[in-house]
């Protein structure tokens, strides 16, 4: 394989950010998806395992929560549906239709099945997943967010500060 073929594409390091400014990018991609009526700022101590809340023009709710981790596991994630579950079930927050867990660093394929079952036996719906490939895709149409959170406009992809996702990009 010709390393031309990989020679233009390279994965932003989504860790470079600050845990915040990780934060406020999920904002920024959910607000700016579209798809939501209101797009509330939840992070910090209190926030039930919603750093960011999706209100849809129909009333539901989505719950993203962001996760800026060198390194991310099963059992990181599952502790955080636990703590949405218990919030639900104690009528303390509304049930969400999705949930979104935006990660600054891949999560095995395994860990994501495994999560994907446990949300069900804790009454939630399956979460999805943003990892780094998700969110490069999601940032690189969006040339405001590159230069609020990366600085980067008018550079060529080779310019872009980069990560290595799984051995996979040259």
């Amino acid at each position: 394989m010709s390393d031309s073929l990989t020679a233009t594409y390279h994965t932003l390091d989504f860790n470079l950010l600050s845990p915040e400014k990780f934060e406020h990018f999920c904002f920024w991609l959910a607000d700016d998806c579209g798809e939501y009526k209101e797009v509330q700022y939840y992070s910090g101590s209190g926030d039930k395992g919603r750093d960011v809340i999706g209100c849809t023009f129909d009333g539901d709710l989505d719950y993203f929560q962001c996760k800026r981790y060198a390194s991310l596991n099963y059992g990181i994630l599952k502790e955080e549906l636990d703590r949405i579950a218990n919030h639900v079930k104690k009528g303390k927050i509304k049930k969400p239709r999705r949930i979104y867990f935006v990660l600054s660093s891949s999560l095995s394929p395994d860990a994501k099945d495994k999560l994907r079952s446990y949300a069900g036996t804790v009454d939630l719906p399956e979460p999805d997943f943003w990892d780094p490939v998700v969110l490069d895709k999601k940032i690189k149409n969006n040339s405001q967010a590159l230069k609020n959170f990366f600085n980067i406009s008018d550079q060529t992809e080779e310019d872009y500060p980069q990560v290595d996702v799984d051995g996979l990009i040259a």
